[in-house]
């Protein structure tokens, strides 16, 4: 691409009904962030964004009445309201907004990596470094920073300091830190919900006996399908498959609850009020078992390995012949990730192999 010429950029929600364009003339510096505040909008651990500057021209098209906002101390995230896509969001009061580089409209021939440049991956320190696991499950050999690399993106030198994950609880959680439950919140915290480890004699049940793994662990994994990617405005997704009689929603959260129809044999839940990507269920499985964002589960005790299982450990239950890739020891839909993104696919690969959180 030459560098005087500028090309127009479009990008959009899953459902369409929010559009957004800016110019560049060529690829643009993005960041990877582990921070609570995304991580709790699309539902996945890591995003990548593109800080815009002024020679953008970013603007959402004048007709996308579907636009809404959510604020949260400095911060606020813009989403649509049908389909729920989290699309852009803006750090401080007053600055250029930021990109999620996944809801780009990628030109057929093109990869996102003609629009984007990963610099780096920063607030580690929201992601548990103690722990290890999902923040490594990238292997880009990038630059890690514990807080904002800053404004500078040519800054490659920052002080490093420990923090604590960022795992605050909300205000009436529904179990308490119980170690037999997950308690998990959106964004805002009007949707909260538990998942309940499985009995000791849940081969007793049909259903479980159908979806829980051996040491009453749950069945988890990555995808790529282009349909998740742009619900939620992640570069991939993270599911944990969970029947439905494991799952508690708190009552005061059924009004926040939003239902998407993302096909027409799938449909998405998200929180209403901030967008964020929480349900997906076949309808033909509906009333059995729902896939759960990652993103919205506590990950200190995600990543205690006590709670999922994230490869195929050799069986052929139900739920083995359910997750796309699972049996071949794939990534899910690996090749709609391959034609939008295969650098991060073969990154994924790597850091799933090496990764003792995911083996």
């Amino acid at each position: 691409m030459s560098e005087d010429k500028k090309e127009t950029v479009t990008g959009r929600c899953h459902c369409q009904a929010v559009t957004y364009s800016f110019t560049f003339t060529g690829p643009l510096a993005a960041l990877y962030t582990h921070e609570a505040f995304i991580r709790r909008q699309t539902g996945f651990p890591i995003n990548l964004y593109i800080p815009m500057n002024a020679n953008c021209n970013f603007q959402f098209l004048s007709d996308t009445p579907n636009l809404q906002s959510f604020r949260q101390g400095d911060k606020t995230a813009f989403f649509c309201k049908t389909c729920g896509t989290t699309l852009s969001f803006i750090k401080r009061s007053g600055q250029l907004p930021c990109i999620l580089a996944p809801t780009i409209e990628i030109l057929p021939g093109k990869q996102l990596s003609d629009y984007v440049h990963p610099r780096a991956h920063i607030h580690l320190s929201r992601a548990g470094r103690k722990t290890g696991g999902l923040m490594n499950i990238i292997e880009d050999g990038l630059p890690r920073y514990m807080e904002d690399e800053g404004s500078d993106l040519a800054c490659e030198s920052l002080a490093v300091t420990e923090l604590p994950v960022d795992e605050s609880p909300m205000m009436g959680e529904i179990n308490e830190g119980s170690p037999d439950f997950l308690d998990c919140h959106c964004c805002c915290g009007s949707l909260r919900f538990s998942i309940a480890r499985p009995p000791e004699e849940y081969s007793r049940d049909p259903i479980l006996q159908r979806w829980i793994k051996p040491g009453r662990k749950f069945a988890a994994s990555f995808c790529f399908c282009t349909s998740c990617r742009t619900v939620s405005g992640a570069p991939l997704t993270g599911w944990c498959f969970t029947p439905i009689k494991q799952i508690h929603i708190s009552p005061s959260s059924m009004s926040s609850l939003a239902v998407y129809k993302s096909s027409d044999k799938s449909t998405r839940r998200y929180c209403a009020s901030c967008g964020a990507t929480a349900f997906f269920a076949l309808d033909s499985l509906n009333d059995e078992m729902w896939d759960i964002a990652i993103g919205l589960l506590p990950l200190e005790k995600l990543m205690s390995g006590n709670w999922c299982i994230w490869k195929c450990d050799g069986g052929d239950q139900f739920v083995d012949n359910y997750i796309h890739g699972w049996k071949d020891g794939t990534l899910s839909f690996e090749c709609d990730g391959e034609d939008y993104f295969k650098d991060l696919v073969e990154q994924v690969r790597s850091g799933r192999k090496h990764s003792a959180f995911v083996n």
